[in-house]
């Protein structure tokens, strides 16, 4: 069967170092954690090692990411902490890095020269460490065209393929018909699509498979069909959004009971690809 893995931050509370082995315990292959400037990743990458858990990537911080298309200092201070998530990663044994290149709604979507520049330094970089760039569905679908289109040759040039994303924010588009081809992680996840008349970040719900409304069958033979053999990581929360409550439930299984049932769900979806 496939190898399946999971974030480590799915919102108990508990520390990364204990939620990994309860990850373990759980059956998951594999786990991903987020990065920030504190982050003990290396503490982290050794105790996944010591418990036989692979980290096939790790999210970088995505605070302000939008203003790295900016023509503003703030911009080149967003490349540094991406740039420090990249040399963290490296030092840790950690190929990829997971990237969002915006943030925000309801904005004209207007790629620029300056972000295009702040980019290239980063795959540049992550290429002279070994490293490479998954940049990830989110909001923004410009912005991600324009990236991957520019950027499709480079070396260090990949995609995360987010389930959920791709139909909260991306309208359902087949984002892996699309760039499939630099597919080197995934983020598994549902939700019940667009609710109002414009997309906004409280319908990204990081469900459950099975409990919104993505076609996951659909999913595993669109990832079959652009021959991805990777690890299948879902990227859950058992936090609901403001003003909804489709994940209370989750909380109230406690941490071990929800790893569980992640497990069973993901267990399921790795049985589409036999």
């Amino acid at each position: 069967m496939r190898k399946i893995g999971i974030n480590a931050e799915i919102g108990f509370g508990i520390d990364n170092m204990e939620m990994l082995r309860r990850i373990k315990d759980a059956g998951f292959d594999a786990v991903f954690p987020g990065w920030h400037e504190d982050a003990p990743l290396a503490e982290w990458k050794r105790e996944a090692d010591r418990l036989g858990l692979e980290m096939p990537f790790v999210h970088a911080p995505f605070s302000k990411i939008e203003w790295i298309w900016e023509d503003d200092p703030l911009g080149d201070q967003v490349l540094d902490t991406q740039i420090k998530c990249v040399d963290a990663c490296a030092d840790a044994g950690v190929s990829v890095v997971v990237c969002h290149i915006y943030k925000g709604f309801g904005k004209e979507e207007k790629p620029t020269e300056h972000g295009f520049a702040r980019l290239l330094r980063l795959l540049d970089h992550a290429a002279s460490r070994s490293c490479r760039i998954a940049f990830e569905n989110t909001e923004g679908d410009a912005y991600l065209d324009a990236t991957l289109k520019r950027f499709w040759e480079h070396p260090a040039t990949g995609f995360c393929f987010d389930s959920g994303h791709e139909l909260c924010y991306n309208r359902g588009n087949d984002l892996l018909g699309l760039y499939g081809g630099r597919l080197i992680a995934t983020h598994l996840d549902d939700n019940l699509g667009i609710s109002g008349d414009s997309i906004f970040w409280t319908d990204d719900l990081h469900l459950l498979p099975w409990d919104g409304v993505v076609d996951f069958e659909r999913v595993a033979k669109r990832l079959q069909a652009v021959g991805f053999d990777g690890i299948l990581m879902f990227e859950l929360t058992v936090k609901s959004k403001p003003n909804r409550h489709e994940n209370d439930a989750y909380s109230e299984m406690g941490c071990d009971v929800y790893l569980k049932e992640a497990h069973r769900r993901a267990v399921r979806f790795a049985k589409l690809f036999e």
